[in-house]
């Protein structure tokens, strides 16, 4: 899966596995739970894998698939061998495209390795589920992690505007302040699969959720925490430095030193980790070069400028240029 979508994907996966698994069109026969999807064997790592730990427990591999991929099958059958000798369980390998790009007559749910002379060695069996062939009740009627799909579903493009703004409808109603903003990204990311990014960035204007990210009410919220977190380091800080000195003056001043440190640390390491977040569930993971300008940055004004401009950026290299 393209790294721009992966770990917020997974992340929603955790939340919600019966939603997921639903949505492949299966039934539980047990309870469901997230397992360790490393394969570490091969220093990889497949997308999402649950547990139907029922009568006959087994696995599920999800993998999502946003642009077209010919090793797809082989790399379901490589990490299904990984994952049923790591678990000891079988494994129903699921690939989940995300849109017509992805898709190939080669991925057809059957992969078929033969000798040079037609001597067959493997067929290996696996679903294939098209994002846009699932009809939109069933993801409209779901769960809250499941919404980011509905853009993708079978309807016609025209209508993805007025699809994001049931969505946000949900959210507003029926999932706390973080989790409607994650969905939304999520679900705007994906939507950009289909619209244009100046269709997207009209659409995200009016939307309730957005508008949390657009008055930084969100990104308030965590600096709080933040904040919080600071100053109690700014104590702790001040007290043992109050200590050393062994004075009342060096302690009243490495408090309020300690204070002032804490406070500002803690605002910009919580402004810089929510930067990051965002703008990875965006444009993918950064390299190493933009993960250290990231850290180089010290100004919290400019972060949390940075962190306004996620949405309207195109890429990493835009969003951290020079102002």
């Amino acid at each position: 899966m393209n790294k721009r979508f992966d770990s917020a994907m997974k992340e929603l996966v955790d939340l919600h596995p019966e939603a997921w698994v639903s949505y492949i069109g299966l039934t539980p026969t047990g309870t469901l739970r997230v397992v360790d999807s490393n394969v570490s064997t091969v220093t990889s790592e497949t997308d999402k894998v649950i547990l139907d730990d029922g009568p006959e427990p087994y696995l599920i591999h999800f993998e999502m698939q946003s642009s077209v991929d010919l090793t797809l099958p082989r790399r379901l059958f490589r990490y299904n061998g990984l994952l049923d000798l790591r678990h000891d369980l079988r494994v129903l390998a699921v690939a989940v495209l995300l849109r017509p790009e992805a898709d190939s007559e080669d991925i057809n749910g059957v992969l078929a390795l033969d000798l040079p002379n037609k001597n067959p060695v493997v067929r290996f069996y696996y679903r294939v589920v098209r994002a846009w062939e699932v009809p939109l009740d069933s993801i409209l009627g779901g769960y809250p992690s499941i919404l980011p799909l509905a853009p993708l579903s079978a309807i016609p493009v025209a209508e993805v505007p007025a699809v994001i703004r049931l969505v946000d409808d949900r959210l507003k109603t029926e999932t706390d302040l973080s989790l409607a903003v994650k969905i939304m990204e999520l679900t705007l990311v994906l939507a950009g699969l289909r619209l244009s990014g100046e269709e997207v960035q009209e659409i995200q204007g009016s939307l309730y959720t957005m508008s949390l990210i657009t008055e930084s009410s969100y990104v308030q919220l965590l600096l709080n925490k933040g904040r919080e977190e600071g100053i109690q380091v700014g104590r702790e800080v001040g007290l043992q430095e109050g200590r050393e000195v062994g004075l009342q003056e060096g302690r009243e001043e490495g408090l309020q030193e300690g204070r002032e440190e804490g406070l500002q640390y803690g605002q910009i390491s919580e402004a810089r980790r929510i930067l990051l977040r965002l703008a990875t569930a965006r444009f993918g993971e950064p390299d190493e070069s933009t993960l250290r300008t990231l850290e180089s940055i010290d100004d919290l004004d400019r972060l949390e400028r940075i962190t306004d401009r996620v949405l309207a950026a195109s890429s990493w290299v835009e969003l951290i240029a020079p102002e």
